[in-house]
């Protein structure tokens, strides 16, 4: 009996250390566990963000494109002074500009210096032929610390302008009546309504918050108002000067 008792106990007490060597060999493996998640997880996750990096900028040159912000719209003023052979002397114009991208729509009044009076309309449209920030994609644009224009813009200029009773120039109305002596017309009062277009090249010149343009083209305009007694035709292309400036935006 005794003998029993002795090797009841010994198998109790090997279970014992058997059951609490299984407990310790799980703590340890789970504390294994916790230290390889802590010591690799980090490296997995500058892994995975390099690995977003380089997948985003290995995308395909379709994709960066669909990912490319539209142009903002701005709004800006402009003031110029131009003069075309269409026998109506010098105009002065200040017009608001819509912008967007390379392209700029502008409308604004016109005053006649010969009249000194506002009595016309203009449209214009120009559109940037050179030069450019769209030229860059976004990533290309992050590296760029201070965007800037280029100085020298070229530009495509058509522009459409209507005059009402406008008065001739002061040299086209000495050379009308020089040349229509015999008429009973007061060539210094006459008064015609005029419409024409123009295409012109556009060469500005970017400062730091404004803009010189300089332009000059052909132009075709047409008096409604004329006479047919008169030296200057009724219809006909000249050539159109002008000078101003612009404020992109404000």
């Amino acid at each position: 009996m005794k003998d029993r008792g002795v090797n009841f106990k010994r198998f109790t007490l090997a279970v014992t250390l058997i059951k609490i060597l299984n407990m310790k060999k799980q703590i340890s493996i789970t504390l294994f566990l916790i230290l390889i998640i802590v010591c690799v997880c980090p490296n997995l996750k500058a892994q995975l963000c390099t690995s977003m990096m380089n997948a985003k900028v290995m995308k395909p040159t379709f994709i960066q494109k669909e990912e490319k912000k539209s142009p903002s719209v701005k709004i800006g003023l402009g003031l110029e002074t131009y003069v075309a052979g269409n026998a109506l002397g010098t105009f002065y114009s200040a017009r608001f500009n819509i912008s967007k991208g390379r392209s700029v729509f502008g409308i604004g009044p016109c005053l006649q210096k010969r009249s000194m009076a506002f009595n016309g309309v203009k449209v214009s449209y120009s559109r940037l032929l050179s030069g450019g920030l769209d030229r860059y994609d976004a990533d290309e644009l992050k590296n760029i610390k201070e965007e800037r224009e280029d100085l020298l813009e070229l530009r495509m200029l058509c522009y459409f302008q209507y005059t009402n009773a406008a008065q001739l120039s002061y040299k086209a109305s000495r050379v009308e009546t020089i040349t229509n002596k015999e008429s009973n017309i007061n060539f210094n009062e006459f008064r015609t309504s005029t419409i024409e277009g123009a295409l012109c090249a556009e060469l500005d010149v970017n400062l730091t918050w404004l803009k010189i343009r300089n332009y000059m083209g052909f132009t075709t305009y047409y008096h409604f108002d004329y006479t047919t007694a008169m030296y200057r035709p009724k219809c006909s292309p000249a050539l159109v000067f002008g000078t101003g400036i612009i404020i992109p935006s404000f």
